[in-house]
């Protein structure tokens, strides 16, 4: 795996090596029930990019890069530079998640993410149990991609704005075996990639001048509390799962504060998109009861 680091970093130019996109440390491991494999390589295994062999239809399977945490079990990883909210997903996690059969159907191992600034104080990524959204171990590797480009690489990415964190330097991994009916028995580790750092030179955050959206608190019970970046008037949709759009609003707003209702929706994540003129925003919402 060393080697292949090597290569990796040798594709910047030298300066960019001073900075990592992976976890520079484990900071606890608690193995459930069926954990063992990949113990003997850790934690290396889990500290640099993904298996470069895997691919959709032949995950990886190798100890020295994989970690089976157990049915339950968990580990914490350090980011140091932390991980920042930036433009778009912040964080892939690849597991050994692969397609069968002639449907494509996907083998699915899954994990629950939670995110800390200092270790002590967590902030569990909101997912639905049913979709698998928001879970990490849902989507194959793309061994041979860059896994640094979300778009390519397969994996599964999380955005820490669904949060509230601006920041994280530590992210927990918990095998969702006994909250998730999902295929497998064990979450197996193979890598997280930073997408954004907090002085990354190897990929900086880009700084937030854009124009953005903001609805909370989010998860919503009911009433949804927008800041919009400018008053105009406003188009809301909101999109499911499905790319269905299941509410559409209109409101001209002399202010950059609107409240919506979500009442009558299904709990589970959506899509809110507003558009004003030319300009289009996007956040992602989850609904609860």
């Amino acid at each position: 795996m060393r080697s292949r680091l090597r290569l990796l970093l040798g594709l910047f130019p030298l300066c960019h090596a001073l900075a990592s996109p992976w976890p520079v440390g484990v900071v606890s491991v608690e193995y459930g029930p069926g954990a063992g494999f990949g113990q003997a390589y850790f934690p290396a295994n889990v500290l640099g990019p993904p298996d470069s062999t895997a691919s959709e239809r032949v995950p990886s399977a190798d100890p020295a890069e994989l970690l089976s945490l157990g049915t339950g079990g968990s580990i914490v990883l350090r980011f140091d530079p932390p991980l920042t909210d930036g433009a778009g997903p912040d964080l892939t996690v690849f597991e050994n998640a692969m397609l069968v059969g002639e449907e494509g159907d996907t083998f699915i191992e899954a994990g629950i993410l939670a995110f800390s600034e200092d270790g002590a104080e967590w902030i569990e990524y909101p997912f639905d149990a049913q979709s698998f959204d928001g879970l990490a171990g849902v989507t194959p590797t793309c061994g041979s991609c860059n896994p640094l480009d979300p778009g390519q690489s397969g994996g599964d990415t999380f955005d820490l704005a669904l949060t509230g964190l601006s920041s994280a330097g530590y992210v927990r991994i918990t095998d969702a075996s006994d909250r998730v009916n999902d295929d497998g028995t064990s979450f197996d580790l193979d890598a997280l990639a930073a997408l954004h750092q907090a002085t990354s030179v190897l990929n900086p955050a880009p700084a937030k001048t854009r124009p953005s959206l903001f609805a909370g608190p989010n998860p919503s019970h009911g009433i949804l509390a927008l800041k919009l970046p400018r008053p105009g008037r406003w188009q809301l949709e909101l999109y499911n799962l499905q790319g269905a759009c299941v509410a559409r609003f209109q409101s001209f707003s002399r202010d950059t504060r609107l409240d919506l209702s979500s009442r009558g929706l299904a709990s589970g994540l959506y899509l809110l998109r507003a558009s004003c003129d030319e300009l289009l925003l996007q956040q992602r919402i989850l609904l609860m009861p």
